[in-house]
């Protein structure tokens, strides 16, 4: 089945090709970011990753992580503020 649906899928992307759909696309040309974090990662869930970075969305762990990253920034310039009022 494997073997089956490699061949399927280069038959596509040969004729992609041929008929030039994958010329002129971004980032044509450059070599694929390596993003060692999507090894132990479901296909699908690295692919849906990359299109929400590239789109600009983010996970709401990482927009969690982002909020809390400014609050404590926000906070250590407070502390650093009171420190040096007289």
């Amino acid at each position: 089945m494997t073997q089956s649906f490699d061949r399927l899928v280069e038959r596509q992307i040969q004729k992609a090709i041929a008929e030039g759909q994958l010329s002129g696309l971004k980032g044509e040309g450059t070599p694929l970011t390596i993003n060692s974090n999507e090894a132990f990662v479901d296909v699908a869930m690295a692919v849906a990753g990359r299109i929400m970075a590239e789109a600009g969305a983010l996970p709401e762990e990482f927009q969690i992580k982002k909020r809390q990253s400014k609050v404590i920034g926000m906070q250590k310039e407070r502390v650093q503020s009171a420190l040096r009022w007289p």
